[in-house]
């Protein structure tokens, strides 16, 4: 609809945990978003765009930016999710089952293969970025069960 077109580089993936860390700190915070009216949601997408901005982490146009992040946080933090002992429930945590944790990586896996057949990099990208974003939040990982062959276990570049 806005016509942008994403790049095929992929920043170093310290900046990819800095774009997603972000999105948690300018877009995500406090109240659930959903909750928010259209007006709040602007403006945290300008405060978003603002910091990415002064920060220097990607050198794009605002939109291609903007989508990039957001594309990036959606992979990594779904992935992050499934690293977790536990998720939270209306009722407090609950230990996350391997069939759980599976179900999950079967969406976010979708959801990447969709994307980069549609020239998207970043979903994947997102998900290489997982272990970083959890070990620089001192949250326990439990990845034993993930496959092998996912992008999760790409080095750094």
């Amino acid at each position: 609809m806005l016509g942008v077109h994403l790049p095929t580089a992929l920043p170093a993936k310290d900046v990819g945990v800095r774009l997603v860390e972000l999105v948690d700190a300018e877009l995500i915070k406090g109240r659930l978003i959903r909750t928010l009216s259209p007006q709040e949601v602007s403006a945290r997408a300008e405060a978003l765009v603002a910091r990415i901005h002064a920060d220097g982490l990607v050198p794009h146009p605002i939109a291609v930016n903007y989508a990039i992040t957001l594309f990036t946080w959606h992979g990594c933090i779904h992935m992050a999710k499934a690293l977790r002992p536990t998720y939270r429930t209306p009722t407090g945590e609950a230990p996350y089952s391997l069939e759980i944790r599976q179900h999950g990586y079967q969406i976010i896996e979708r959801s990447w293969r969709e994307a980069e057949a549609g020239g998207n990099p970043f979903v994947r990208y997102g998900v290489t970025l997982a272990r970083g974003l959890e070990v620089g939040r001192r949250n326990r990982i439990i990845d034993d069960w993930v496959p092998r062959e996912s992008p999760y276990w790409e080095e750094p570049a």
